[in-house]
């Protein structure tokens, strides 16, 4: 994103349990004068919230709209859902706590809270595709999703296939 000069628009988004009150905001910003080509959601069932709502709104995905979630749920691997994720390593992270934790137990860890990095894997599937077009929103609401725009005329090694995954 940095390299083609775009900024991600971040939204936060309490999810409430009836269908309609959890999709008034999203449908508004779908339907919108100035929709977004991409979301990428905090997690994998923001994500399958998106694509029901783009679903229900027949706007196609990926022909019109890009939907990218995190976390690698087992839904998003259905055929039906089929979505497009950040894997992360469940098993280190896992690891890494319990460690973590056990040092701060045993007094070989104290201070601060320490930051660990792990690598992720990008899990391409069938909710994402260039975009058509450009669009751009300018402002931030109150909301937790969040999308980037890529311009029609970005390079296309700027794009992971899934070769490279």
């Amino acid at each position: 994103m940095e390299r083609a000069g775009l900024t991600p628009t971040v939204f936060h988004w309490e999810r409430a349990e009836d269908r309609l009150l959890r999709e008034a905001p999203v449908e508004q910003i779908l339907t919108g004068p100035r929709r977004p080509t991409a979301f990428v959601s905090s997690n994998d069932l923001g994500a399958i919230d998106l694509l029901d709502c783009a679903d229900r709104l027949a706007i196609p995905v990926p022909g019109k709209l890009s939907v990218v979630g995190f976390d690698d749920v087992v839904m998003a691997g259905l055929a039906r859902i089929n979505l497009t994720t950040i894997a992360q390593p469940k098993e280190m992270l896992a690891r890494l706590a319990v460690d973590t934790l056990a040092s701060r137990i045993e007094g070989h860890l104290n201070g601060d809270p320490i930051r660990q990095t792990v690598s992720c894997r990008l899990i391409i599937r069938g909710s994402t595709a260039r975009p058509p077009r450009v669009a751009v929103l300018d402002k931030a609401n109150d909301w937790s999703l969040a999308f980037w725009n890529v311009p029609q005329n970005a390079p296309a090694e700027e794009w992971i296939d899934a070769g490279e995954a």
